[in-house]
């Protein structure tokens, strides 16, 4: 009885410090969100200021991690790039692309990655994408079909089903999403490409509960300072819940397509 409470409370200890540590570190993710989205904008209005009253050059008006990407010549100085960013910086770097049209991602299959989100949520993020979401198979990325409007996620799976598109047998297609390009949650002003997976989401499925206030809001990361590149297209993305924390509380990732 004694060894049965005591292990009843250590769980209950462990439970609260997971409880707690978990809320600070995502409040922590709201509050950098939020005050880098602020300083951003404040910026923006400081430069249309400016450019009512003096001449500015474009290297002022460029911000230092964007004129870092610049020096990335391939997909894969992209991705490696990105992966050694921290947080503020991924953020800081998606408020100042672009956002992609449609024709520039249907008909593509991108390879997903998982990027930054903090010492505590990064482990979060990949345990929900990765084993809630995969059932314990990796997240590869995702698909966008030509001619309409939705997309599927792809994670790996150990046999083939008839809801496989891919010619590799350990690849599955599903969690499919509507996509288009609207308002931004992040910065409202502006628009991002959305993937809004709750219309196909089934209201009495419990993992659809979760998955049904899922989005994900991309934009277009230029290489060398162009959009369009013979290797492909690089996106970043945010990934939030929106009964959790929504979109100050997003999880970066980015996408490299491939043709379908």
């Amino acid at each position: 009885m004694i060894i049965t409470a005591s292990l009843a409370t250590f769980a209950s200890v462990a439970a609260g410090a997971a409880t707690f540590l978990l809320s600070a570190a995502s409040l922590s993710n709201v509050y950098e969100m939020h005050s880098t989205v602020s300083q951003h904008q404040l910026h923006q209005r400081q430069l249309e200021g400016s450019r009512s009253t003096s001449t500015i050059s474009s290297a002022s008006m460029t911000s230092q991690i964007l004129e870092r990407t610049r020096q990335w010549k391939t997909t894969v100085d992209a991705r490696i790039g990105l992966q050694n960013m921290s947080r503020q910086d991924l953020i800081q770097l998606f408020l100042q692309c672009e956002t992609p049209s449609l024709d520039e991602l249907s008909g593509y299959t991108c390879d997903g990655y998982l990027l930054d989100n903090g010492p505590i949520l990064s482990h979060v993020t990949s345990f929900i994408t990765n084993k809630l979401f995969g059932r314990g198979k990796p997240w590869l990325g995702k698909v966008y079909y030509s001619f309409r409007d939705t997309g599927i996620t792809d994670e790996k799976r150990i046999e083939q089903t008839q809801q496989t598109l891919s010619n590799d047998k350990n690849e599955l297609t599903e969690r499919p999403f509507d996509y288009y390009v609207g308002a931004s949650s992040i910065t409202p002003q502006c628009t991002s490409l959305i993937n809004n997976y709750a219309p196909h989401c089934r209201s009495w499925n419990p993992m659809s509960l979760i998955r049904r206030g899922m989005v994900d809001e991309l934009r277009i990361l230029p290489l060398q300072g162009k959009k369009d590149n013979e290797e492909g297209v690089v996106l970043i993305g945010m990934g939030y819940f929106t009964w959790s924390g929504g979109a100050l509380n997003s999880a970066p990732f980015c996408l490299i397509t491939r043709r379908c």
